[in-house]
């Protein structure tokens, strides 16, 4: 990598199922196998999705912290992640709930600001000292961002296009960054792309100084489009000689 400072973070497995990729880690154990393999590539954070026995997403207090736990346990230095997303709790104040009963703590999660109760979950998360990692999608959730006050709670904004076209992608993570520096935020940032997009989102952030995020939840190809039978390891790999 043309930095050696870029920030990498590995994203374990988010929605993706054993039939997208069979290498997908999904319980604690197999997450801390595959958190393990990438640490030791010398990625800088992993995020990751706590699953029930059905293979569901959940937020629920004794999962998310036997995923917190095994990743530890294996990777003390590396700072762990999880997702708030409403995908793993529709209700917004199920999930706040939910994330108020946390006793094992992850060193931040991400927090999609198109998603409602936003403002509330990010609140609760400031009081418990459990820091957020902004995920910014559009102009509109980068908008929301800016007037929200919450910056003094984030470690990072978290750019993350659902574009499927390259050009397009690549496009709206320069408008949300230019948008967040015109803003004066300073905050580090962490850009990612999901399917085909992926590689081309990462390329532009690795030129423009930027973060980048890699895992089998954004894509299950490689930087030339052909599959990655060895799952994360090979994506943060290739992700690491980006330059």
């Amino acid at each position: 990598m043309k930095n050696p400072h870029t920030h990498v973070q590995v994203c374990l497995n988010g929605r993706t199922t054993r039939l997208m990729h069979p290498a997908v880690p999904l319980t604690a154990r197999e997450l801390a196998a595959d958190a393990r393999r990438c640490a030791t590539l010398g990625v800088q954070s992993l995020h990751a999705h706590a699953r029930l026995h059905d293979e569901a997403e959940t937020l629920e207090p004794a999962a998310c912290a036997g995923v917190v736990r095994a990743i530890r346990a294996v990777c003390p230095r590396t700072p762990i992640g999880l997702t708030t997303s409403l995908s793993a709790e529709p209700d917004p104040a199920k999930r706040l709930h939910l994330v108020s009963r946390w006793e094992v703590l992850p060193d931040f999660v991400s927090v999609n600001f198109c998603e409602p109760g936003t403002a509330e979950l990010c609140r609760l998360l400031r009081e418990r000292g459990i820091p957020v990692e902004a995920g910014l999608a559009t102009l509109e959730d980068a908008d929301a961002f800016l007037c929200s006050g919450f910056e003094d709670a984030c470690i990072r904004v978290l750019v993350e296009v659902c574009d499927r076209g390259e050009a397009e992608a690549a496009s709206r993570a320069r408008a949300i960054a230019g948008m967040l520096q015109e803003a004066g935020i300073t905050l580090p940032q962490v850009h990612h792309g999901e399917g085909p997009a992926t590689w081309a989102v990462l390329r532009q952030a690795v030129r423009l100084g930027h973060g980048i995020r890699i895992g089998l939840e954004d894509t299950c190809t490689g930087p030339h489009g052909s599959p990655v039978p060895g799952g994360n390891a090979e994506l943060a790999a290739a992700a690491l000689e980006l330059e």
